[in-house]
């Protein structure tokens, strides 16, 4: 049965929201989860004490957070399975780690949304802020090197800087515009962004792609290589427009123009062995 939790406003104190997932909640009745310990800034209180828990009779592992949300961060975190839907904003880490299950945020969504995401897919109704499906910082150097691993992040608005840094797998999806440094040290996976690309995209790229409506400007390292209606991209945005994702218009069968290299500044001077190390970048070619 889904659970419904009703947050009251709580000041400005950081709350971390990582046990409110539903593997953790959906077998416990609303007396039992008002009891649980939730870390609220320096202090640690019963959940009761910033939120009222309620269960419906319908049959779903769904939990709903509902209320003043965007103070919770760290909503999903390493989540696995269910269903978590928050009705506003949610606040820093949303979905960071997440494994598996759907994360639908129907406001926006602070710094680091995604980051080192396995599995699952995240659907973010508004903005994305900093480093959203990127690489967490402040851990050993080869994991901090690490972005995105797999799944699905949808972002229905802007997105910040460094959009999918260090990306290994996964899919990416932004229907507005992002920041400077998209893509940066990507490995491989793919990133649509309907609007325009920011400044750097692609630094110290050396394989994946991203697809853009159009860019600020891209690297020198960059070249265009050909036009054309690429088979990969047009199976990619059939599957997600079969998930109810809205694709960009004009983008199924449509033509893109494709650069092809690396960032001369990083890997690419490096040696000539590393040449093989390339990324691609494609422009949406709009029709006159």
């Amino acid at each position: 049965m889904p659970v419904s939790l009703d947050f009251r406003p709580w000041g400005y104190l950081p709350v971390d929201a990582s046990p409110l997932v539903p593997q953790g909640l959906l077998s416990l009745t609303p007396g039992q989860i008002e009891r649980l310990p939730l870390h609220i800034g320096g202090h640690t209180l019963p959940m009761g004490e910033v939120c009222r828990a309620a269960r419906s009779a319908t049959d779903e592992e769904t939990v709903v957070l509902t209320g003043a949300t965007g103070n919770l961060h760290r909503l999903g975190w390493g989540m696995g399975s269910g269903r978590l839907v928050v009705e506003g904003d949610a606040g820093r880490w949303a979905g960071a780690g997440m494994q598996g299950g759907e994360l639908v945020i129907q406001g926006s969504a602070g710094d680091h949304a995604g980051v080192g995401m396995r599995g699952g897919v995240i659907r973010i109704a508004g903005d994305a802020g900093n480093r959203a499906g990127g690489r967490r910082m402040g851990t050993a150097a080869a994991a901090a090197a690490a972005g995105m691993q797999g799944g699905i992040l949808c972002i229905g608005g802007n997105a910040g800087t460094c959009l999918g840094s260090g990306m290994r797998r996964g899919l990416i999806l932004v229907a507005g515009s992002t920041g400077d440094y998209t893509g940066e040290q990507m490995r491989a996976g793919t990133i649509l962004v309907a609007g325009r690309l920011g400044k750097y995209a692609g630094l110290e790229m050396r394989r994946g792609s991203i697809a853009a409506g159009e860019a600020a400007v891209l690297l020198p390292g960059f070249t265009e290589a050909c036009t054309g209606d690429f088979t990969w991209l047009r199976l990619v945005l059939h599957a997600l427009h079969r998930r109810g994702v809205a694709v960009p218009p004009g983008w199924i069968g449509g033509k893109f123009r494709r650069y092809c290299g690396h960032d001369l500044a990083g890997d690419g001077r490096r040696s000539e062995m590393q040449a093989w190390n390339k990324g691609e970048i494609l422009l949406y070619d709009r029709p006159e």
